[in-house]
């Protein structure tokens, strides 16, 4: 996460489309370090040992995160990190992926949003539990405070970190997004820190966005993070809700 350590923490994801200073939603800047045990939902996607993505732990056996973290993807090389703060804890729960379930709509822009079948059942305990999902077509009003967490580097320059952070954004008017990103669509939230200090860079993509508790948002893409006062966009789970009790129920 970038940050200003006067600053209120502050985290969140931004946008991104390579070639016009946007890039796939990749790291936390700013923000505070988690104790072990705050975000108990939260996941770490890993290939070959390298942190990629984040996500959500959603039911038993499901994960949420964004699609393009592992569309077209080999899965074989992808293991799933839950209960840790700290990557290398050695209580971190550990496991393969089963199968993926990608948005039938997906594409680079769009419905980037997906689901990991673990090979086996969590072991629920303090450190790791379910979050819930917000149900269909509920509105976050402007302003609404929100959290969001990820692995992401602490810098523009570092690309990765194993230490868990949070920071806290406001969910804003689809205007700002619409500003910076011509391809925001309705089933995206727009959200930022108001003071342009703090947010997501490289290696947050399917972070989660929560308010009250309830998983509103997965990180999609971001806007150049070592720019100030750039909007972040998340893909609403409120408004791809068909798809998700597709997903968790078939």
């Amino acid at each position: 996460m970038l940050s200003t350590p006067s600053l209120v923490p502050v985290l969140g994801l931004l946008l991104a489309l390579s070639g016009n200073g946007l890039f796939f939603a990749e790291a936390i800047i700013g923000g505070k370090v988690a104790t072990k045990g705050q975000i108990p939902y939260m996941v770490a996607l890993v290939v070959n040992g390298n942190q990629t993505c984040g996500g959500a732990l959603v039911s038993s056996t499901m994960v949420i995160t964004a699609g393009h973290c592992v569309a077209g993807r080999d899965i074989t090389a992808l293991n799933i990190v839950l209960g840790a703060n700290d990557l290398t804890d050695p209580e971190r729960q550990t496991f393969d992926v089963n199968n993926v379930i990608v948005h039938p709509n997906y594409n680079f822009t769009s419905y980037d949003i997906a689901f990991l079948r673990l090979h086996r059942e969590v072991e629920f305990d303090e450190d790791v539990q379910i979050i819930k999902t917000a149900p269909s077509n509920e509105n976050y009003l402007e302003n609404t405070l929100a959290i969001t967490s990820g692995f992401g580097g602490v810098s523009i320059k570092e690309e990765r970190h194993r230490i868990l952070k949070y920071a806290y954004l406001k969910v804003l008017a689809s205007k700002y997004c619409d500003g910076y990103l011509s391809f925001v669509k309705d089933h995206m939230i727009c959200a930022g820190d108001p003071n342009g200090r703090q947010g997501p860079c490289k290696g947050d993509a399917g972070d989660p966005l929560v308010v009250g508790g309830v998983l509103i948002g997965v990180a999609s893409q971001l806007f150049d993070c070592s720019a100030p006062y750039r909007p972040v966009a998340y893909t609403s789970v409120s408004k791809l809700r068909t798809f998700i009790d597709d997903s968790l129920y078939s």
